[in-house]
């Protein structure tokens, strides 16, 4: 994948609302200053959850995507993988090997292949994300695999190696309590010379001083930057606007 920055169209993105989410989202109310949304279970019993109660929002059909996509119009997801597409070309996307990292319930790999790639795995941390992923878009990733990229274990890693990834996505997962620095590095590592990260960071993240090994490692010489687009993130509550950088990055011959 020795490609210079590519000249392809932008393409626009919209992930399909399926019912479940649709369903979640009539009766949602969402306290972001309290950190807690509420919402109504099968029996129409009311719940309380944290907002970024993982666990929960993920083995829920459809609760997650209501919140951060129907409730907060989320773009994070829609945006990385708009400016990973215009750096490989269509006719290169279905035979590439993507990973995709904090998958969650499987966003990415819905926009992904909307986009023409076919060859998709994800991993996550929070064992909801795999039971999600099997149950909501098994037939958008061959595997999907529980695993803390800080302490792979050795069948992790043989995973790893044996999947191959040629492009690796991180979105949404980046700072603020989430994807550590040593993950990242992890990742770093499972790419070939020419392989592809593509990640969503906060905008203005070199500045931010927790999200300063991340940025050390992106902007030094293991990679080369290929695309960079700000852009929508979410909504907040109150109408307000959070934004973040699109980036993809080529793997270096260079060690981290």
């Amino acid at each position: 994948m020795q490609r210079e920055r590519a000249s392809e169209p932008a393409i626009q993105l919209e992930l399909p609302v399926h019912e479940a989410a649709q369903r979640r989202a009539e009766h949602l109310m969402i306290d972001e200053a309290g950190d807690v949304v509420r919402w109504r279970d099968d029996t129409g019993r009311e719940v309380e959850t944290g907002l970024h109660d993982y666990a929960v929002l993920y083995d829920v059909p459809g609760l997650y995507e209501a919140v951060y996509f129907l409730r907060f119009g989320g773009r994070a997801p829609h945006l990385l993988v708009e400016v990973l597409a215009q750096v490989v070309p269509p006719g290169e996307r279905a035979d590439l090997q993507v990973l995709d990292v904090g998958a969650g319930t499987g966003v990415v790999g819905e926009l992904l292949v909307a986009a023409g790639f076919r060859r998709i795995a994800g991993t996550d941390l929070e064992p909801a994300s795999e039971r999600a992923v099997r149950r909501d878009r098994g037939q958008v990733y061959d595997d999907v695999r529980t695993m803390d990229l800080t302490r792979p274990g050795k069948d992790d890693l043989a995973w790893l190696r044996a999947l191959a990834p040629q492009v690796v996505m991180v979105a949404g997962a980046i700072g603020f309590g989430h994807l550590p620095v040593e993950a990242l590095a992890a990742v770093t590592r499972v790419l070939p010379p020419g392989g592809l990260l593509a990640v969503t960071v906060a905008y203005g993240f070199e500045e931010e001083p927790e999200l300063v090994g991340h940025g050390a490692l992106l902007l030094g010489p293991a990679y080369r930057e290929r695309a960079r687009r700000k852009g929508l993130s979410r909504f907040t509550t109150n109408g307000g606007r959070l934004e973040v950088t699109a980036l993809v990055f080529e793997r270096t011959e260079v060690q981290p």
